[in-house]
C-alpha cells in the first residue's frame, strides 16, 4: 500500500466517523426528524459455489450407513458457481414487515439471451427442485454473467434502488451507497450517472413533489460513493457478511441432494441471507466502526488487531470519536 493509499484510508475513515459523531450513530440518534436520517449501504459481488472443495469428508464403515454419492469433476475450478450481487444495509429496530432490518437484498447476475434453437432448459423451482421447460427458438432464457457495467448498472436500477426504497422508505431521508472501486463500479463515470438514475427515478415516483414526512413510501436521496483502494475492511461484505453468509449456505448443503443444481444453491443463499440474524448483522457494523478507528490509530495501514481493542497502550492521547453503537 502506498503513502498516498494510506492517507486516502486516513481521510475516508475520518469523515466516516465524524459523520457518524454527528448524526449519533449508525441508526441517527441525534436527529429526530426523518428526513435528517441517514442510512448506509454496502454493495459488493462475491462467487458461491455449489460444493466447497476445502475440508474433508469421512466415510463411516457401518452396516447401517448410508454413503454419500461420490462426485467427481474434471478440475476443483469446474465446481459449477454463481455470482450474486449483495446490499446490507445499517439495522433500525422496531420496525414491521422486516422493514429497516438492513437486508436490502440478494441478488444472481444473469443476462437474458435469445434461444437459436429449441431445446430443455432450467424452469423455476417447485418443492424444493427445478423443473425443465421447452423453449422454442427466438424465446428468451436466463443465463448466468460476470458483472459489467451494463449488468451492474440495470442490477442497481431495477433490484437495487426498489428494495432499497421498500427497506428505508418513510425512515431515513438520505441513504449512502458505498462500493469498491472495480472496473463494472467506476467504469464509463457510472457513480455520476448511477446518482443521476436515482434521482430521476425518485421524481418519476413522486412526480417531481418531494412526499410529506408523515407518508410511508417517502423516498429517500441516494448518495454513490466509492471505499478507499485497497480496502475490502472498509466494506462489511468483505469483512464479515460473505464469509458469514458462506459458512452458512455450506452448512445448509451439507445434508441436501442436488449438489451441482446452481438454481437451488441460490434458492439456499437467498433464504441464507434473508433469515440471518439480525443481532449479528448489528455486531458487524459496530465491527465496522471499531476498524475505521483502528484504520485512523495504525496511520492507514493493516497492522492492527481485528478482535483488540480500539485504543492500545501506545496509543493513548490519541484522536477519539464518540458515538452510539448497537451493542450499547
Amino acid at each position: 500500500v502506498s503513502a498516498k493509499q494510506k492517507q486516502h484510508r486516513i481521510d475516508f475513515s475520518r469523515y466516516t466517523l465524524d459523520q457518524l459523531e454527528k448524526l449519533g450513530g449508525w441508526t441517527s440518534a441525534n436527529c429526530t426528524r426523518p428526513q435528517d436520517k441517514v442510512a448506509w449501504i454496502d454493495v459488493d459481488e462475491k462467487w458461491f459455489v455449489t460444493l466447497c472443495v476445502k475440508g474433508r469428508m469421512w466415510h463411516i464403515d457401518a452396516d447401517d450407513f448410508k454413503f454419500a454419492p461420490q462426485l467427481c469433476v474434471k478440475h476443483k475450478n469446474h465446481i459449477p458457481k454463481i455470482m450474486m450481487l449483495a446490499a446490507v444495509g445499517t439495522p433500525y429496530s422496531g420496525l414491521l414487515r422486516g422493514r429497516g432490518s438492513g437486508k436490502v437484498g440478494i441478488w444472481r447476475c444473469v443476462k437474458t439471451k435469445i434461444r437459436k434453437k429449441g431445446g430443455w432448459a432450467r424452469g423455476d423451482m417447485k418443492k424444493g427442485r427445478v423443473s425443465k421447460v421447452w423453449l422454442k427458438r427466438g424465446d428468451k432464457q436466463r443465463v448466468d454473467a460476470t458483472i459489467d457495467c451494463a449488468l451492474f448498472k440495470k442490477m442497481m436500477l431495477d433490484d437495487v434502488w426498489p428494495a432499497v426504497v421498500a427497506q428505508y422508505g418513510g425512515i431515513v431521508g438520505t441513504v449512502v451507497v458505498q462500493m469498491d472501486n472495480a472496473s463494472p463500479h467506476v467504469g464509463k463515470g457510472m457513480v455520476d450517472r448511477l446518482e443521476k438514475a436515482f434521482a430521476r427515478k425518485k421524481r418519476e415516483k413522486t412526480k417531481g413533489i418531494h412526499a410529506p414526512v408523515s407518508e410511508e413510501w417517502l423516498i429517500p436521496d441516494i448518495v454513490v460513493t466509492t471505499q478507499p483502494a485497497q480496502s475490502p475492511d472498509t466494506n462489511i461484505c468483505d469483512l464479515a457478511f460473505f464469509s458469514a453468509s458462506q459458512a452458512a449456505v455450506q452448512k445448509r448443503r451439507r445434508e441436501q441432494g442436488h449438489a451441482f443444481d446452481v438454481d437451488k444453491l441460490e434458492d439456499d443463499v437467498e433464504k441464507v441471507f434473508n433469515q440471518y440474524p439480525n443481532e449479528k448483522l448489528r455486531a458487524m457494523w459496530d465491527t465496522k466502526a471499531k476498524v475505521l478507528q483502528k484504520i485512523v490509530h495504525a496511520e492507514g495501514g493493516y497492522n492492527y488487531n481485528l478482535h483488540g481493542p480500539v485504543m492500545t497502550a501506545h496509543r493513548k492521547g490519541a484522536l477519539t470519536w464518540d458515538f452510539p453503537t448497537y451493542g450499547k
